[in-house]
């Protein structure tokens, strides 16, 4: 068994667009490194974060390795440990993770930029 990926819809909860983007100026390498280890503990990855406007949505891809369940990432997507939590926000956002199928899937190309200041990868799935 393989590691599976999701594609997760986010919209922002009533009154929060505003709050998590002014909040979000504030995600520096500490809170970002606190949020990476999250992910790493609950074995879950954001390959790639792709907000459409600042009123929303939003859309990422996660990765979660083998033996996570579908409950487990929505569990996290949903938890105490999602990123809005961090930033002081009580539960900003309404979260549909969506499971993609790998049988549709014939590849997966991870490209990561380590000459950055921050931690920038992106996934780029190719059919």
């Amino acid at each position: 068994m393989a590691s599976n990926f999701f594609l997760v819809h986010h919209t922002f909860k009533p009154g929060m667009a505003e709050k998590w983007w002014a909040n979000m100026k504030n995600y520096d390498e500490a809170k970002q490194k606190i949020h990476q280890e999250n992910q790493a503990e609950a074995g879950v990855y954001c390959h790639s974060f792709m907000p459409t406007a600042k009123e929303g949505p939003m859309f990422c891809i996660w990765e979660a390795k083998e033996g996570v369940s579908d409950s487990e990432f929505q569990n996290f997507i949903d938890g105490p440990n999602a990123i809005g939590v961090h930033m002081d926000l009580d539960q900003p956002l309404n979260n549909h993770c969506q499971k993609i199928d790998h049988d549709l899937i014939l590849s997966l190309i991870h490209i990561s930029e380590p000459t950055r200041p921050l931690y920038i990868s992106y996934a780029v799935f190719c059919l």
